[in-house]
């Protein structure tokens, strides 16, 4: 599968992503771990390298599903998650809450750091804590080596 360079990044994504949210069962059909492991497995033999989930999907779930399914190296895969929506009406994008939120979405996907890490639901909340608090946070976070991209 083809892949593209994400904006000014080093970063190659596969024209494809993989949407996790259904592993936090927030829709009708559950998804059992072993689903979840077949169908992240499916996708990287399609050349799908880029997988994109959120604290919000399952309450953490959803990470903790495709931290299992995702295979142990995933040097060649692209892993992104989001901060700031934690519920249906629960948003916080304060500096700690993202701070804790990346680091327990490290703990839930197995990983170091992650490649990209998206505002979730901006439209939500005052847009001066996005621009005052969190995208500086984010750039600490992205300096520390925690995260490669910021997104919204």
């Amino acid at each position: 599968m083809q892949k593209n360079k994400l904006g000014n990044t080093d970063i190659m994504v596969s024209q494809l992503g993989f949407g996790a949210s259904p592993f936090g069962n927030i829709y009708n059909q559950h998804v059992t771990d072993q689903e979840a492991k077949k169908m992240v497995d499916y996708a990287l033999d399609q050349g799908i390298n880029y997988f994109d989930v959120a604290p919000y999907y399952g309450l953490g779930e959803a990470e903790v599903r495709l931290g299992k399914a995702l295979p142990s190296v995933t040097t060649d895969l692209v892993i992104s998650s989001k901060v700031g929506r934690y519920g249906e009406t629960e948003f916080d994008f304060s500096a700690k809450k993202i701070t804790t939120s990346l680091e327990l979405s490290l703990q839930r996907l197995n990983r170091e750091y992650l490649d990209i890490v998206f505002c979730h639901d901006i439209e939500f909340v005052d847009k001066t804590i996005i621009i005052h608090e969190a995208l500086p946070t984010l750039a600490a976070l992205k300096q520390a080596g925690k995260i490669k991209a910021i997104g919204i």
